[in-house]
């Protein structure tokens, strides 16, 4: 095969490419799931490049093994990027470090301040830390189906059933790129209320569904396109099916743009020892520590402020009284941490941590 041949794909007809995957499917790999993901999107980049093929609409489909309206998976997509690998500054699990919205400049980056989670347990950052962003997260990835379906109760929208009565919610899924293309129709998994009754009752597979997963399918179609061009490209999802028809459309290379596809390049990562990262993080996980009790803050907050008055030189031997201040903050700040619950316990960790990093650069 000649891939240099201009004439296999006529070059004012928009290009679509498919991604059809079965992610990792043990529930605790969120990485691998993600980086399967990062490594199809960068052969589809890589062969992009080698035959110089103009491409104007991607669409990732298949059983992620994850739900959609809460995964690695689906944050990565929507946003392009997780991490500190991501420019985000670590911001996503539970040792992660939280900055507040007025610090970043999208509100896409403000929303990466919650966790991750994923099967109802927030993902730790060492976990996404050797992600690299995706090539098209400039164009707008979304899923064709609603993450809200099924959110509330997977009993009303489920597209996996093993076992009766044990619906999972968006575990096949439909990505697409909405810079290019626009979701027309959906399929409905079950067409009927008995039909989703009886699966719920007796599980998958079942009569007339041979497999413990549910069909899902998306009509999508360009969002412009020039008729003023004589050249017809049809479009024919499957031409056996009642389901869809084939439709003919007139576009030019202008009518419809290319998709944007970012170069692999090392975003910026902010720095650890960044001062401005520890003060908001300690002011904000202030505000937001589960205390137990409202004498538990004001315990805190009465350490946070009293910092002892230690020699500014670490060659200089600190005086008795500054030696007697010392151990009575570590006897308090020890008393603190053991009377408090676990949640709490693990906040509090953090806040004395950064309390010492903003007082070394105080000094």
């Amino acid at each position: 095969e000649n891939d240099n041949n201009d004439d296999d794909v006529p070059s004012s007809c928009p290009i679509l490419a498919v991604i059809n995957c079965h992610l990792e499917g043990h529930p605790r790999q969120y990485a691998a799931r993600i980086k399967q993901l990062q490594h199809s999107m960068e052969d589809l980049a890589k062969q992009k490049a080698t035959r110089n093929i103009p491409l104007n609409g991607l669409c990732i489909s298949g059983d992620f093994n994850c739900e959609l309206q809460s995964s690695a998976c689906s944050t990565y997509l929507r946003l392009g990027r997780v991490g500190r690998k991501g420019g985000l500054g670590g911001v996503h699990g539970t040792a992660a470090a939280v900055v507040p919205t007025t610090l970043l400049e999208s509100e896409e980056a403000a929303e990466c301040l919650h966790p991750i989670l994923e099967w109802g347990k927030p993902i730790p950052e060492d976990e996404m830390e050797k992600v690299s962003p995706h090539a098209f997260r400039h164009n707008s990835l979304l899923s064709a189906y609603p993450p809200y379906l099924g959110s509330t109760d997977a009993r009303e929208h489920f597209t996996f059933c093993a076992n009766p009565h044990r619906p999972v919610a968006g575990l096949d899924q439909i990505w697409f790129s909405s810079f290019s293309l626009s979701r027309i129709a959906l399929r409905k998994p079950l067409f009927s209320y008995e039909e989703r009754m009886n699966a719920l009752w007796t599980g998958l597979p079942a009569p007339f569904y041979p497999s413990d997963h549910l069909p899902i399918g998306a009509i999508l179609d360009w969002n412009s396109c020039d008729a003023s061009s004589s050249m017809e490209c049809s479009i024919d999802d499957d031409a056996s099916s009642s389901s869809f028809r084939i439709a003919q459309r007139k576009c030019t290379e202008a009518g419809i743009r290319e998709l944007t596809i970012t170069e692999k390049t090392a975003p910026p990562i902010p720095k650890s020892k960044s001062p401005i990262m520890a003060y908001a993080e300690l002011d904000l996980l202030l505000v937001t520590c589960p205390f137990d009790s409202d004498e538990q803050r004001v315990i805190l907050e009465s350490i946070v402020e009293d910092v002892p008055d230690v020699p500014a030189n670490p060659k200089e031997k600190p005086s008795q009284e500054q030696l007697r201040k010392l151990s009575e903050m570590r006897e308090r700040k020890k008393h603190l941490l053991m009377t408090a619950s676990g949640p709490c316990r693990q906040v509090l960790q953090r806040i004395l941590k950064l309390q010492k990093v903003v007082a070394s650069y105080e000094k």
